[in-house]
C-alpha cells in the first residue's frame, strides 16, 4: 500500500514527524512516497529543503520503512504540480 506524504516546512518535516510516521508504517506492505511542496505564489505555506527531505527520507529507511523521495520538475519555471493552477487564480495576480 502507497502512502503520499507531502513536505511542507516546519508543519511535517521534523525528525519527531519522521519517527512518528515510522511507528505508523510499520509493516512490509508499506511504502512511503514523500512528495516535496511546490510553492504557490499566494501560498501560506513554504517547501520543506532538501536536506531536510533527506534526512526525513533516512530516518524512515533505518526504521525499516520502504520510501521514495518524488522528484519535482517544472518548478524552475512554475509548472510543478499545483503551480499552473496557482496562476490561473485571481488571488495568484492580486497586488
Amino acid at each position: 500500500m502507497f502512502f503520499e506524504y507531502v513536505m511542507l516546512d516546519g508543519v511535517n518535516d521534523r525528525a519527531e514527524d519522521a519517527e512518528a510516521l515510522a511507528r505508523l508504517m510499520r509493516g512490509s506492505l508499506y511504502h512511503v512516497n514523500i512528495i516535496p511542496y511546490n510553492s504557490t505564489p499566494d501560498a501560506k505555506l513554504g517547501p520543506t529543503g532538501d536536506q531536510r527531505i533527506r534526512a526525513f527520507s533516512a530516518i524512515l529507511e533505518a526504521k525499516g520503512i520502504a520510501c521514495t523521495v518524488r522528484i519535482p520538475m517544472g518548478r524552475d519555471i512554475a509548472a510543478a504540480c499545483g503551480q499552473l493552477r496557482a496562476e490561473t487564480q485571481p488571488r495568484a495576480h492580486a497586488s
